[in-house]
């Protein structure tokens, strides 16, 4: 489990703690914002997670250390899901943005309605629906829809800028997690699960990932989308060896 600073252009992982056993996202959760927050606090206001973490506990934790919280809401919460989907189903659509990205059209739109009292859950103002629609020639749309709950005050952020909020928490999958996953092999690579070897090798490759996003941030773009992190490493390691030049803007990480 990561936590990463997605306000960030880079979205380093400034933290992250293994789940050890059968212990799962949410209990887990408060040790490693806890730590967040001593090290960490003063960079960030809002918190977003996915809904493996989302609880009244860790709601609470949150609002404690004086932050907001953005928790993804699921089935898992039978009631109050179906509650929030049906009152943000016939919501006004506060804002729609359309681009195109990777040969499809994507279209996002979000709705956001104000929690009704009687719903108890810690600190909680508003519930937030995302739905995105992504069409490519020749094929079926693809509709995904997702819903939250915040502790934002209504008003506090622009429904511009809550969208901001989610794509952000989404960019944590084709970050920190993905580049984990596929680029830096955390799956399907283990030389060692003897020890703390498997703890070692993780902070290693978070290490690697941090230092490839911050080179990936100095790259020149490609079609206004920032170079892929296979590329990156390539040009990092290509400096490294003297075989290529890297940014002058690279120069401030020494």
């Amino acid at each position: 489990m990561r936590a990463s600073l997605t306000s960030s252009a880079a979205q380093p992982v400034l933290d992250q703690k293994l789940l050890e056993g059968k212990q799962g996202e949410a209990t887990a959760f408060p040790e490693l914002f806890k730590r967040v927050v001593e090290k960490f606090g003063r960079h960030f206001e809002y918190v977003t997670v996915d809904a493996g973490m989302t609880s009244a506990a860790n709601a609470r934790v949150v609002r404690e250390a004086g932050k907001h919280y953005l928790m993804a809401l699921k089935e898992n919460f039978h009631r109050l899901h179906d509650k929030a989907w049906v009152a943000l189903a016939v919501a006004p659509v506060k804002v729609r943005t359309r681009e195109r990205t990777s040969g499809e059209w994507v279209e996002r739109e979000l709705r956001v309605v104000d929690k009704p009292p009687e719903e108890d859950f810690p600190g909680a103002q508003q519930w937030v629906w995302v739905r995105q629609t992504r069409t490519r020639d020749g094929e079926l749309p693809k509709v995904e829809t997702r819903l939250f709950l915040t502790s934002i005050p209504t008003g506090q952020l622009s429904p511009e800028r809550m969208l901001t909020l989610v794509r952000r928490h989404w960019g944590i999958e084709n970050g920190p997690n993905w580049t984990a996953d596929v680029v830096l092999e955390e799956d399907s690579a283990s030389p060692s699960l003897r020890g703390n070897a498997p703890l070692v090798l993780s902070w290693l490759r978070l290490l690697a990932y941090n230092l490839l996003a911050l080179v990936r941030t100095h790259l020149p773009t490609r079609d206004k989308r920032p170079q892929s992190f296979a590329r990156t490493m390539e040009v990092l390691y290509q400096g490294l060896l003297g075989l290529a030049v890297l940014p002058e803007s690279l120069a401030t990480l020494a």
